[in-house]
């Protein structure tokens, strides 16, 4: 009974491989991207010394429905002028993912309030490969 009554609500079977992408108001989708990379995304830092701007960046998001994922991908491109960028789908999960460029584009957009709420270790990311590519780190 209550399987039934939730699946009357819209529930779904294996949502994590159905979900779609909800219908989101372009001056709160930055919002919404924030709080998607706050539970299924990462920013990354590393330097690699074979470029000649050693440290590098790598934001991704997650899921396991790439039909998800590419219209979050286009909406990115349209709203927050992103490139395609590169998304990779392995049996159980794919994985959109941004390298320096559009990381920074999109740190700028999603954080564009300096009070929003996030996740502080995310955005300290971000704040660290700024520091560490200007030298101060």
């Amino acid at each position: 009974t209550l399987y039934r009554s939730l699946l009357e609500l819209g529930l779904t079977p294996r949502k994590s491989k159905t979900l779609q992408l909800p219908s989101v108001p372009p001056n709160v989708f930055p919002d919404f991207i924030r709080g998607y990379l706050d539970g299924d995304g990462t920013v990354l830092v590393w330097k690699d010394p074979r470029w000649q701007h050693p440290w590098q960046m790598r934001v991704a998001f997650s899921s396991g429905s790439r039909i998800f994922l590419e219209k979050l991908r286009l909406q990115l491109q349209q709203l927050a002028g992103l490139s395609p960028s590169s998304l990779l789908t392995r049996p159980d999960v794919s994985v959109l993912s941004y390298a320096i460029a559009d990381g920074l584009k999109l740190y700028h957009w999603m954080y564009r309030d300096a009070g929003c709420l996030c996740l502080a270790r995310k955005r300290e990311r971000f704040e660290k490969f700024l520091a560490l590519k200007a030298g101060k780190g």
